[in-house]
């Protein structure tokens, strides 16, 4: 996934470029979580659509402080969970939980 993308997704306009280090190192989070977590590599340089929604979500779960947003959308994966439409994958080492939208 592109900043480019990641940005248009979030709705940042074109041409702001203030918040170009952050959602970088949110990015590079994300895929490198998600990889973690057991997708491959060359799914994740595909530009799967599933890969870009998780991304998306894991950002915007990070981005900024709106800690009231994050606890909604964990709260969304867990009942996606419950439903058999995420896929929770631990890592231990992290200590984290990630949901992984299939």
């Amino acid at each position: 996934m592109t900043l480019d993308i990641l940005k248009s997704r979030l709705g940042v306009g074109e041409g702001i470029t203030v918040y170009d280090d952050e959602l970088s190192a949110l990015l590079l989070a994300a895929e490198s979580d998600i990889e973690a977590a057991g997708v491959p590599s060359w799914l994740i340089s595909a530009d799967d659509a599933r890969v870009q929604l998780a991304v998306t979500a894991f950002v915007k779960a990070h981005y900024g402080d709106d800690r009231q947003n994050r606890a909604l959308r964990s709260d969304a994966c867990r009942r996606a969970d419950a439903a058999g439409d995420a896929l929770w994958r631990e890592q231990k080492a992290r200590g984290q939980r990630w949901c992984v939208l299939l």
